[in-house]
């Protein structure tokens, strides 16, 4: 069976298909959707950071990064740094810093 689920943004995701005992989504479908470990909340807190930063002083001269290193040991893992341009201005461990930075309003 073949229904319309109203709100989905792409029509080839818009179709569900049901069987006797239960109605499923296929995984081609939903794993665009899922956001893994990360949790709403954090994404919003992300992106609130990142919106803050790029409004400090003139607007896109700042940028917020965060760390790509996959390695727990790695000096970098979970990092987060304000750029300027290409320069490196502020390196913090969490986002909790980087909002404490913002907070500061320090340039």
């Amino acid at each position: 069976m073949r229904a319309y689920v109203p709100g989905c943004p792409l029509a080839s995701a818009a179709l569900i298909f049901a069987s006797s005992s239960a109605t499923e989504y296929p995984a081609r479908y939903t794993a665009g959707y899922t956001l893994g470990d990360m949790n709403t909340a954090e994404k919003i807190r992300e992106n609130r950071a990142r919106r803050a930063v790029a409004r400090r002083d003139k607007p896109g001269v700042y940028r917020l990064s965060k760390s790509h290193a996959r390695d727990p040991h790695s000096y970098s893992y979970g990092a987060w740094t304000i750029w300027r341009g290409d320069r490196e201005v502020y390196r913090a461990k969490s986002l909790t810093e980087i909002e404490e930075w913002l907070m500061r309003g320090a340039r």
